[in-house]
């Protein structure tokens, strides 16, 4: 009996273990300056685009690499091909933004867009960050850190490196080495 509790308790933890899944994680902050006595107030919002045409993969382990032409991405065309979906907005904060996203989704070959909304000082600015999932996974981790806060568009595609953990199935994305978006 001791033995078939062990086991059912186990049950939920091998059924995620088995589970796609997909962790963003980053911190944002200023560039600060002398004198500077505003608070600024954070808003971020989180949105993935999801492939119209996918192409079924049979095992998500394989770190299969993507086919598709992302030197020509546009995002602010992706519509044609990529189906957005909004998936956190409102979260607030001040001083320093820390941001957790976490869920069960295979996203190989999606792109997240970041957008960030500040306003301090009476003024209202925006950053905007994107890049894509360009290798599968089962688990992806992905963590870009620092990110200092500077309005406008930055494309990622080119600047996340890739580490895959073969043992773990697990793959790594983080920004380049002493690389902070500017």
């Amino acid at each position: 009996m001791k033995l078939l509790i062990v086991l059912f308790s186990f049950l939920p933890i091998i059924a995620l273990a088995q589970s796609p899944h997909i962790t963003i994680k980053f911190r944002c902050e200023e560039i600060m300056y002398h004198g500077d006595t505003c608070q600024s107030l954070y808003c971020v919002q989180l949105n993935q685009f999801k492939p119209k045409t996918v192409i079924p993969q049979s095992d998500w382990s394989l770190n299969d690499t993507s086919i598709f032409d992302w030197e020509h991405f546009n995002i602010d065309e992706a519509e044609s091909e990529f189906n957005k979906i909004n998936l956190i907005t409102d979260s607030l904060q001040t001083f320093i933004l820390k941001y957790v996203y976490s869920q069960e989704d295979y996203v190989f070959e999606n792109v997240f867009e970041i957008i960030i909304n500040r306003k301090k000082c009476g003024l209202n600015e925006q950053m905007r960050i994107f890049f894509p999932i360009k290798i599968s996974s089962l688990i992806t981790d992905i963590k870009l850190s620092p990110v200092y806060f500077i309005p406008g568009d930055f494309n990622l595609t080119n600047d996340i490196l890739y580490n895959i953990d073969l043992d773990s199935k697990l793959i790594y994305l983080h920004l380049k080495d002493n690389f902070w978006i500017r």
